[in-house]
């Protein structure tokens, strides 16, 4: 009778002390799972409310970052925006600070398939709009084909700085003298055998003077008639006319920090990188061809209805790698940088005259592939170009082009639309210029720079 009543008292206790551990695991939130937690090392999280039992997470230094890809990914292919910042088939703002510069906008068109994670990238086409445009100004065919075919379309906006947007890749006028804050580059640039890149034609004396362009007394450079020099129509410059229409800001710096962004940011691939714009758009990607800081970064160049001024050579610096791939496309009635001589007799066959904007002058189309073809070629004297098949994109295209051996590796393409000072010119443009993209990757990728 004893043992039994021990027994129970025995049980009594036990049940009691398993109660208290029942409460205590309610009060405190335990559960079974929670007890059998510990402490995951190794995976560099220190958390401030954990038991500081992982040396290797919470005194150890972080993990180096991965090194740079070895192919032509770009740094972002694995660690760059994904979810709502980066979704297939999105287009994006953002905002680029080079230095002290304004601050500009560009904007990101992200195509269906878009994957941070694709092997080998995304290829990107760089869209450039015309004088007064901004980082809206994508033609919408444009924006479709890029969508559906794969590729990134990123339009920054050019400097406004007091003026129209816009991209400084020459200066457009000479001058004499050089003014106190003006480097001799600022003055020199331009036709030694005219004093002027426009003709007054219509005598209102148009002056875009830009900020960045004015000198200290706040003015920009002009000319002095005084010396005798006129414009081709005969009347004198009287020391109030400039011919300078564009941001004197380094455009070429601004479109180096937007590549640098745009690899660090998707997944890209650096060898697919091309640039392509519309009339000031088009005459600034000549520039971006031959400045040491751009031109290994683009695979190819694809200007519309633009040109650079006369006296601007597009033959590189000897540090700079002649370009190779090139397909430029002119209106045959615009008026505003027309692509033909339009007055031989006055300027020569290789400047037409801007019959519709106040005089500016244009190197003609051919003059332009002509010194492309010069670049690239390896015989002493360049053959004619030859006739480019471009039916299967419109039947009014008048094509030619210099390919085969007098050019090694060179595919130089020149074409005719009919049409005026419009992008896109035809309906398949962008499918034109995205077959011709394809065909030719940058084989010259440099090495990449990740953040």
């Amino acid at each position: 009778m004893q043992q039994i009543n021990s027994n129970r008292k025995i049980e009594s206790v036990q049940a009691r002390v398993l109660l208290l551990v029942a409460g205590l695991l309610l009060l405190f939130g335990f559960s079974s799972h929670a007890l059998a937690a510990k402490p995951v090392c190794g995976n560099f999280v220190c958390e401030g409310n954990e038991a500081r039992t992982c040396p290797a997470d919470c005194d150890a230094p972080p993990p180096p970052p991965p090194p740079p890809p070895t192919g032509t990914e770009s740094c972002g292919c694995g660690t760059g925006l994904s979810g709502s910042q980066a979704a297939a088939g999105r287009r994006y703002f953002r905002e680029l600070v080079v230095g002290s510069n304004p601050v500009t906008k560009y904007e990101v068109r992200l195509p269906s398939n878009y994957d941070v994670s694709k092997t080998g990238g995304h290829p990107v086409l760089l869209y450039l709009h015309g004088w007064g445009g901004n980082e809206r100004s994508l033609p919408a065919p444009f924006a479709r084909h890029g969508k559906n075919h794969g590729y990134l379309i990123v339009t920054p906006r050019g400097y406004g700085d007091g003026g129209n947007n816009s991209w400084n890749g020459f200066r457009s006028a000479r001058l004499n003298e050089c003014p106190v804050g003006h480097t001799a580059q600022d003055c020199n640039a331009g036709p030694a055998q005219s004093p002027s890149t426009c003709v007054d034609i219509d005598g209102a004396q148009h002056n875009y003077c830009y900020d960045s362009c004015k000198d200290n007394n706040g003015e920009c450079p002009k000319w002095d008639g005084a010396n005798g020099n006129s414009n081709t129509f005969g009347a004198s410059f009287d020391g109030d006319y400039t011919c300078y229409w564009t941001t004197c800001l380094d455009s070429v710096a601004q479109i180096e920090a937007l590549l640098n962004e745009l690899e660090s940011l998707y997944c890209i691939d650096r060898s697919m990188v091309w640039v392509s714009g519309c009339s000031n758009g088009g005459m600034f990607v000549y520039e971006l061809a031959k400045d040491s800081r751009t031109s290994a970064r683009f695979a190819g160049y694809l200007p519309q209805v633009g040109a650079p001024h006369p006296g601007f050579s597009q033959s590189p610096t000897a540090e700079v790698t002649p370009p190779r791939y090139f397909m430029g496309f002119w209106g045959q009635s615009d008026e505003t940088v027309p692509g033909m001589a339009n007055f031989p007799e006055l300027f020569g066959t290789d400047v037409a005259l801007d019959t519709n904007f106040n005089g500016w002058l244009y190197r003609t189309a051919r003059s332009i592939t002509t010194e492309w073809a010069n670049m690239n070629s390896t015989t002493t004297e360049i053959p004619a170009p030859s006739y480019y098949d471009a039916n299967a994109y419109s039947s009014s295209l008048d094509c030619s082009a210099w390919q085969g051996e007098s050019v090694g590796d060179a595919e130089i393409v020149e074409c005719f639309f009919q049409g005026g000072h419009s992008c896109p010119g035809f309906g398949d443009m962008p499918k034109m210029m995205w077959d011709f993209a394809e065909s030719h990757p940058n084989t010259g990728v440099p090495a990449a720079v990740c953040p």
